[in-house]
């Protein structure tokens, strides 16, 4: 990627390759932000509770977009046909890996009760010392109240009456509003990006089409264009010659005597 910005800062500025070259810059910055924004989402989910493949499905669109960004800026520069059409199928794909991602995490928080009372008679029925932990880290015990599968028998010693549900559910929704915000502002700025990077790259791949026009033929009686040219040049030629000096008409002179004589 910055060797392709120093080939085109050096290179004759041009208003639609500069736009094209910003908007494969932007998506770039697009896609190191996602690619961040999935890490985040993956150190703080509560993994035994929540699933790990929308951030990882985040991170590889992110790494996506920087390589299509880098491929696109590459295709511009080169005015590589082979170049753009890879890019417009990454960035196709890219936006169905989103829409369906969107789909997954807005139905996430009308599955939470289910989803997490699952992950909670698992963990209760096969690692209790994660229940611990998860009690411990929101202060709170048992799923629903400190009656309903909490994780040992003084888990409710210290005042811990509320149950674990309504702290989990809170997490699961500020994770899935945030990663929802992020793909719906992606989408759209890949969506208008291919329409308008559709319509410069026109304007940037010029298209050599002269070899397709067919001359002119003269029509039959017609003088040639050249020779009209060449009629005209001669004049102009014999009107541009130096006068015969008298030593040249003194030879012709004597060239017509010997004649004669002979």
């Amino acid at each position: 990627m910055p060797i392709n910005i120093v080939r085109f800062v050096n290179m004759s500025y041009d208003t639609p390759q500069a736009t094209l070259v910003v908007l494969t810059t932007a998506n770039a910055l697009l896609g190191a932000v996602l690619a961040a924004l999935g890490s985040y989402l993956l150190t703080e989910s509560i993994r035994e509770f929540t699933s790990t493949s929308p951030a990882v499905c985040l991170i590889i669109i992110g790494l996506l977009l920087i390589f299509a960004a880098d491929l696109a800026t590459t295709g511009i520069i080169t005015q590589s046909w082979t170049h753009i059409r890879i890019v417009a199928s990454l960035g196709l794909l890219a936006i169905l890996a989103e829409l369906m991602l969107m789909l997954a995490v807005s139905q996430s928080p009308i599955r939470a009760r289910t989803s997490l009372r699952n992950s909670w008679l698992r963990m209760y029925t096969g690692n209790r010392l994660a229940l611990q932990r998860v009690e411990h880290m929101f202060g709170c015990c048992g799923f629903e109240d400190s009656a309903n599968m909490p994780s040992h028998s003084n888990c409710s010693l210290g005042g811990k009456a509320q149950g674990c549900y309504e702290h989990l559910a809170q997490a699961v929704f500020y994770l899935s509003k945030i990663a929802a915000k992020w793909v719906t502002f992606a989408v759209v700025v890949q969506v208008l990006s291919l329409i308008l990077g559709s319509y410069l790259i026109v304007r940037v791949f010029e298209v050599d089409r002269a070899w397709l026009i067919e001359p002119e033929m003269p029509a039959a009686g017609d003088v040639p264009p050249s020779e009209p040219l060449a009629a005209a040049a001669a004049p102009a030629m014999a009107t541009d010659a130096p006068p015969p000096s008298p030593q040249d008409n003194a030879a012709v002179a004597g060239n017509a005597t010997n004649v004669e004589s002979a």
